[in-house]
């Protein structure tokens, strides 16, 4: 995980509360009908309410990686991912918001239990809470020898719900992750090892995301080997940069068939970016 500095939401989100909100007054209604459910890939006519903007606008804050296990995403192989996850912000079945009381509760709970500040609003509706959103992969891994599926991500997640203690918008939940040669994603925080390591969480380390890393940090260490040592202080800071930036160009077609050209951080950057930093730090 790399850290997420969230943008502003995209208008098309939040024209859509606004209309919402406003129905509601002249409705007499004391609740919105606005919600996640209700919005569709591209909107209204005139855009209003569309996922499409909504994915676009996670991927270019989050360098088209999945804030999750950083592989790489697009509109098309994505999903958006809620961190307070949107059962907790509903009754059973989904049918009726919470009474804001009982969210802000849950939310300080939760803030009491992780030990800090969340930020997130309870007078908001969570489910269109931009600052609650993330750009997550599809999280499954097919394993053909042996016939397996791994799930991981928001994918194994969604079988329990759990509130997570990690949250890649805040720093201070990553400043415990480390990384081993192996490609293995580990912290000394035992609530975050859990989110991190149980398969009904996030499952970081499913045995081909463990593997990728692993290739990935390999592939720069050969490079280095290749490199005279008086010249090797030069090339570590140069792929540390390379790394640590949107540095990739990429090309894709977006979910209505259009070119998009955009700039990408490269896959599992942050194993590479935290060794490379080790080494410099000992130079």
């Amino acid at each position: 995980m790399r850290v997420i500095k969230k943008n502003n939401e995209p208008q098309s989100l939040q024209e859509y509360k606004r209309i919402e909100a406003e129905s509601a007054v002249e409705q007499g209604n004391a609740q919105s009908n606005a919600r996640y459910s209700a919005l569709t890939r591209n909107g209204d006519s005139n855009g209003v309410g569309s996922k499409a903007a909504i994915q676009l606008s996670l991927l270019e804050e989050q360098g088209y990686i999945c804030a999750y296990c950083m592989k790489p995403i697009n509109q098309n192989e994505m999903k958006i991912e809620h961190w307070f996850p949107q059962e907790k912000i509903f009754t059973e079945g989904q049918k009726k918001r919470k009474d804001v009381e009982q969210i802000k509760a849950e939310i300080l709970k939760h803030e009491k239990e992780i030990g800090y500040k969340t930020n997130l609003n309870a007078e908001e509706y969570l489910d269109l809470d931009y600052g609650n959103m993330l750009g997550v992969c599809k999280g499954e891994i097919v394993e053909k020898s042996p016939d397996k599926i791994h799930l991981h991500c928001d994918s194994s997640r969604s079988k329990s719900n759990k509130l997570l203690f990690v949250c890649p918008t805040k720093e201070e939940t990553l400043a415990s992750l480390k990384y081993g040669a192996d490609g293995k994603i580990y912290s000394d925080n035992s609530d975050i090892a859990d989110d991190i390591n149980n398969e009904k969480v996030l499952n970081l380390n499913a045995p081909l995301l463990k593997r990728a890393r692993g290739v990935a940090l390999a592939a720069i260490y050969s490079k280095l080997n290749e490199v005279p040592p008086d010249k090797r202080g030069e090339i570590i800071q140069k792929q540390y940069e390379k790394w640590n930036s949107r540095s990739q160009t990429i090309t894709y077609q977006d979910v209505n068939g259009n070119e998009v050209n955009s700039t990408a951080y490269f896959p599992y950057c942050q194993i590479v970016v935290y060794f490379l930093k080790k080494r410099l730090e000992q130079r």
